[in-house]
């Protein structure tokens, strides 16, 4: 009873920790901050030992908020401070502490994928019944979670059936990333494969790149293992969709119907005549007045975070062009160091190379839509995924 009520709280955890759904109750932050009193416990506790074992990730973190919190006040941005601070809690104290506290309460790599496919399974479900129900999706959105007048969920309410933040944007890929992990790793998570459907219209009425990443899973998971077993995989999949999803076109608004074909004829025009004037991919490709203006700019950056409009200046959503208008070329090699030093530390640990290959290509996807960086569920994930894996392998190998 006990490991069942232990394993009940860690998944609504988890649910809290990735996706910070803003409920209305608990005010701008979201429901994420009632993790900072359990995170203050532990942190106390476990401090030196995070620190001894992620000392480098650590400070190449600091290194890169201490730079660009600099970059900023010379501009007078003083936003990106409180930002920073928030991002180190929640995406290195947060992740870390979390990490050590799953393997020290024998939470083994095993169990810790399955929590991540439930947690998508359950996120799933949420989406489906907000998109069967818009009676369920109006209180959700308008009762039980912050949707500000004026906000884009608030003025496109064809978009955002679910419980969590950034539903247009990191939800869609924590979606997809998980359900591509999960078919990494099927053999030992069979009954996964009833949910991929659900999974699919999560992402396909909230962020449609989170397609792309499981696209990438699939293909992954193709070179991975014999012919045989994907293509049966891959029909019973199909065979759930196919089988689901005329049910569930029903219930859809015509309006989040259309933004979902759109979606598939862009991939059509982009692939059979290679034309992306008028699709996302265009849209996000188009440099035009993205690049900063001077030599200088482009090693320090202009010191302005762009997605916010600013008057006189471009706004655009894309994380590459953002963070090098940012903080230039000195932010991003910084970011890239850490991010390489954690591919390489990870590669150590994991046999499963193709996991490696798909967390890099989901940060590329990702961060090529939007700014994956943000403090939202996507790096959260990421973060939380790269520290427990590390700890709790390279922590079994000291013990062996």
């Amino acid at each position: 009873m006990k490991r069942i009520l232990f394993f009940v709280l860690f998944i609504i955890l988890l649910y809290v920790y990735i996706h910070n759904p803003i409920l209305l109750a608990l005010g701008e932050r979201g429901a994420i901050k009632l993790i900072y009193p359990i995170l203050l416990f532990f942190l106390v506790k476990w401090w030196g030992e995070f620190k001894r074992f992620f000392c480098r990730e650590h400070n190449l973190f600091i290194a890169v908020s201490v730079y660009i919190v600099l970059r900023s006040l010379i501009q007078a941005e003083t936003d990106t401070l409180y930002t920073s601070i928030v991002q180190y809690i929640e995406q290195i104290l947060m992740a870390g502490i979390f990490a050590l506290a799953l393997v020290k309460n024998g939470i083994t790599y095993t169990a810790f994928i399955r929590s991540l496919l439930i947690l998508c399974a359950i996120g799933s479900l949420i989406s489906t019944a907000c998109v069967i129900s818009p009676e369920l999706n109006n209180y959700i959105k308008f009762s039980l979670v912050s949707t500000p007048v004026g906000s884009f969920l608030y003025e496109n309410p064809f978009r955002g059936f679910g419980i969590s933040e950034a539903l247009t944007y990191s939800y869609g890929i924590v979606q997809g990333f998980i359900l591509a992990v999960g078919l990494l790793y099927i053999k030992e998570n069979k009954w996964f494969l009833l949910f991929v459907p659900f999974i699919l219209l999560s992402i396909m009425v909230n962020a449609r790149t989170g397609l792309v990443v499981a696209a990438l899973g699939l293909v992954f998971y193709a070179l991975s293992n014999k012919a045989m077993t994907v293509l049966l995989s891959m029909a019973v999949t199909l065979g759930l969709l196919i089988y689901l999803l005329p049910i569930l076109a029903g219930y859809l608004d015509s309006e989040t119907a259309k933004w979902i074909d759109d979606f598939f004829e862009e991939f059509t025009v982009l692939f059979k005549e290679g034309e992306m004037e008028d699709t996302t991919a265009g849209t996000l490709s188009d440099t035009t007045n993205k690049w900063p203006p001077s030599i200088l700019s482009w090693i320090i950056g202009r010191g302005y975070y762009l997605f916010l409009a600013r008057p006189g200046m471009p706004h655009f959503d894309g994380g590459f062009f953002l963070h090098l208008n940012h903080g230039g070329l000195v932010y991003m090699f910084i970011w890239f160091k850490l991010l390489y030093y954690m591919s390489k530390r990870m590669k150590i640990c994991v046999c499963n190379r193709y996991l490696i290959l798909l967390m890099i290509a989901t940060f590329f996807v990702a961060h090529f839509k939007g700014d994956f960086l943000s403090n939202t569920g996507g790096i959260r994930l990421f973060f939380l995924f790269y520290f427990y894996t590390v700890y709790y392998f390279e922590k079994n190998r000291s013990n062996a």
